[in-house]
């Protein structure tokens, strides 16, 4: 080898001089590679005897490269060598042996050269979204807006500059190419992986199949993008096959268990929504992948396992699209020890990019909530013993058959009978607890209520602890070396059972845990039983964010269409834990709607409406809301902020308004797709719709002319998690309704709002008919909130005169 290849001159001299200094022996070196991969600045570190220099990891982890002669001129590595090569080797720094004469040398590890960012240049990108350019040649239609250059360029900064950008950009300024075109450059002049992340399935479908092949037809990029999906949307074939065999004993799912069978034979992804049928969500979750449930390398199946080939998938992608509440799983698995080198749930990244931001608080507090139940008990426990119809299924008895001592697992039936017991007692025992309502904190019981609820956790734990010690007892007997699936399996169950412990530990010590809130949910589940669940939910998830999130990633994107309050990010900041990062990192910007709303958009509020907490209320707003949708002759969307509201408007309005030739759907009757279908096709259709409807609707055009708003859509003082944050701020002597419940307002109402204008010539009318938005004060705080429109503020028969002149006179 060509010593110039891998030394510049001067350092070679150097290295000659510091072996002759030491008498030549062993001289231990550290360089600095230049931008060709040569060394050129060289400094010795240590000096030894002829066969020995000592190792000093504090110097020689300063370099690219650790060089040391061989006075021998045998330059084959020691022992020691390879020891000190491979701990060096794992951190990217060479290991190079020379002769004493400096013009021979031998590479052990290869040092990984030092990346040279290739950084965006926005006089090369700014143009293809600007008049002329690539993206106006490739959609006919599109034209320029100066929001969409100005969101360009401020991504452009935080990509180039390592900054947090937060960007609120109204409907119509084509936030999704704003950040698509840097983040798929980045993705290939740097070959480094960007997560793009979004709350919801229809912004998911519209990156994947529509805007990112535009992105990387203007760029000429052929960076491979993936969307990836959560375990639970693939099969995973052991369960399947497991319950396959079990299915004389569930005949009721024998029919869609043989179509998923064929299935696997011919699909090649694996995942649920690739199937031609709708599986029964029961029989899903006894076949879909779980982490918890996986042998890893121990699964017989494993040559075929979807989720291993989605993975694989994955990390040959250098853009990935998911969703909130995958990000954060693979934010909690790095947060617990995972390290950002190795892959978690998704290959390691440093950038990444939030659409539909203003829901980040909300799936990041979902995501670090434990909860505890019966089914969740009763799941695991199953899986080590089980009798169904007088067979005994479950490890235990496949264990016994392979020989394991069976006399270990006599204890399982009389515990899992107590435990079965205990859980039993404590839902009935908590389920008159809820007077009415379907989420309580436990300090809001009384004590006499609390003491029995804990309990009953207590007891449950003591019974799982006991099924901890019965399954080491097991692992413990048996010789290490034998390599049963069915021993993995166990150790995980083992290990899913201790994780319910540690759940119950957080309930039995509550006051240890100052900072979780601890409620509990009531639900019914899909066959009609009731279900209560224990959660433990941080009080405030902004260090949480701002630890694994803003101080872990080079660069993050925020943004949304609502995510400012009185144009200022303040509120959002102080809620995802940025409050305290220096200014110097964030750059920020609110880019209003580039479409006609003063022109387009008529804001209608019937002041003469009661109050919602006063008397007649609802039959107010049932019979103005049949009034507005006879006039609009449907064409609207009508938002509630309770499923009550919703079911006593519907069965006011729904059969008169069908007699007049309108259609009514009702959240709740069909799945969201195909509710949304039949919206957007039948024009003289009304949809009445709760929460998740609030956004995420694209029903453009004449489909939706009016939106009308029921109720100011302020958070439920009575959840558990808002009651808990906002007592909160007033134990520190803040204003909790102004600085939290009218800013989460604000921004709700801002995405309902939102729902009405989707192109620059859509018209329309938005009817908010709670009068509080302009006969209190804070109403104002709300209508500053809104793009600036006409306005209508009168009583209902002024309003309905308003409303029919707007949507039938030409503008």
């Amino acid at each position: 080898m060509n010593i110039l290849d891998r030394f510049t001159e001067a350092s070679i001299g150097y290295m000659r001089r510091e072996i002759i200094d030491a008498m030549r022996n062993e001289v231990l070196c550290v360089g600095l590679c230049d931008r060709s991969g040569r060394i050129s600045d060289i400094s010795a570190a240590a000096r030894g005897s002829s066969g020995e220099v000592p190792a000093l990891y504090p110097f020689m982890e300063k370099g690219n490269v650790v060089i040391h002669n061989h006075p021998s001129g045998n330059l084959s590595p020691s022992p020691a060598d390879l020891q000190v090569a491979s701990r060096l080797g794992n951190e990217g720094i060479g290991f190079f042996i020379v002769n004493n004469d400096v013009d021979d040398v031998y590479v052990v590890a290869e040092p990984i050269p030092e990346r040279i960012t290739e950084y965006l240049d926005p006089l090369k990108l700014l143009p293809l979204l600007d008049k002329g350019g690539r993206l106006e040649e490739r959609l006919p239609g599109f034209e320029p807006r100066a929001a969409q250059l100005d969101m360009l360029s401020s991504i452009i900064e935080a990509f180039n500059e390592e900054k947090i950008c937060l960007v609120e950009a109204g409907t119509g300024v084509g936030k999704s190419f704003a950040y698509l075109v840097p983040a798929v450059q980045w993705a290939s002049l740097n070959n480094e992986r960007v997560v793009i992340s979004t709350s919801t399935i229809n912004l998911q479908q519209q990156l994947m199949e529509k805007d990112i092949p535009v992105v990387a037809d203007i760029l000429d990029s052929k960076v491979k993008t993936v969307l990836v999906k959560g375990r639970g949307n693939y099969v995973c074939l052991r369960r399947l096959y497991h319950v396959r065999d079990e299915a004389p004993l569930f005949l009721e799912t024998g029919d869609q268990l043989e179509e998923l069978l064929e299935w696997t034979e011919s699909t090649k992804t694996g995942s649920r929504q690739d199937l031609s049928f709708l599986p029964d969500e029961q029989v899903w979750s006894q076949v879909c992948s779980e982490a918890d449930a996986c042998l890893g390398i121990h699964c017989r199946h494993r040559d075929r396992c979807f989720v291993l080939k989605a993975r694989r998938e994955a990390a040959s992608a250098r853009v990935l699209l998911v969703n909130h509440h995958l990000l954060f799983s693979d934010v909690a698995m790095r947060l617990n020890g995972t390290g950002q080198e190795q892959t978690a749930v998704l290959p390691p990244f440093s950038r990444v990019i939030f659409d539909e931001a203003h829901n980040m608080e909300t799936a990041a507090t979902s995501f670090f909530s434990e909860k505890i139940n019966k089914l969740g008990i009763l799941k695991q426990v199953s899986l080590l013993y089980r009798k169904k119809q007088k067979k005994v299924l479950g490890l235990a008895a496949v264990l016994a058959g392979k020989g394991m001592k069976g006399e270990l697992f006599k204890g399982i039936p009389r515990l899992y009978a107590s435990i079965i017991m205990e859980t039993v007692n404590m839902e009935e025992e908590t389920a008159d607890l809820f007077n009415g309502s379907t989420a309580l904190r436990l300090k809001d019981l009384s004590e006499e209520s609390a003491e029995v609820i804990i309990g009953h956790i207590s007891k449950i734990r003591s019974l799982l602890l006991k099924l901890i010690q019965l399954c080491t007892s097991v692992l413990d007997e048996i010789d290490a070396e034998q390599d049963l699936p069915e021993l993995y399996e166990l150790g995980l169950v083992r290990k899913r059972i201790n994780s319910m412990v540690s759940t119950c530990n957080q309930f039995t010590d509550m006051e240890d845990y100052p900072n979780q809130i601890f409620w509990m949910e009531k639900s019914v589940l899909s066959g009609g039983e009731r279900l209560i669940t224990f959660y433990s939910t941080p009080l405030d998830i902004s260090g949480l964010m701002k630890e694994s999130v803003f101080d872990t990633y080079s660069t993050v994107i925020c943004t949304s269409a609502s995510m400012t309050v009185q144009d200022s990010f303040t509120h959002f900041k102080s809620r995802i834990g940025l409050a305290d990062t220096g200014q110097e990192r964030i750059l920020e910007s609110l880019l209003p709607s580039p479409f006609p709303f003063k022109k387009n958009v008529l804001l209608a509020v019937p002041a003469d409406a009661p109050f919602p907490s006063e008397p007649g209320y609802i039959s107010f707003i049932a019979g103005l809301l049949y009034d507005i949708l006879l006039v609009s002759e449907g064409k609207g969307l009508v938002l509630f902020t309770s499923f009550d509201m919703l079911n006593r408007a519907y069965e006011y309005t729904s059969a008169r308004l069908e007699k007049a030739g309108i259609t009514v759907l009702r959240q709740g009757t069909l799945d969201r797709s195909r509710l949304l279908s039949r919206f957007s096709l039948e024009i003289n259709s009304v949809l009445f719709a709760t929460d998740s409807f609030w956004e995420g609707i694209d029903a453009p055009g004449e489909t939706c002319s009016i939106v009308i708003i029921c109720r100011l859509p302020f958070k439920v003082p009575a959840d558990p998690i808002v009651k808990s944050r906002v007592e909160a701020l007033e134990a520190k002597g803040r204003n909790s309704f102004m600085e939290f419940s009218v800013p989460y307002a604000a921004i709700k109402l801002k995405q309902g709002f939102g729902r009405l204008i989707r192109k620059a010539d859509d018209r329309g009318i938005v009817v908010i008919m709670d009068p509080r938005i302009v006969r209190k004060n804070y109403g104002q705080l709300l209508l500053s909130s809104l793009p600036e429109t006409g306005r209508s503020f009168k009583d209902s028969r002024e309003l309905l005169g308003d409303i029919e002149r707007f949507l039938y006179t030409n503008p």
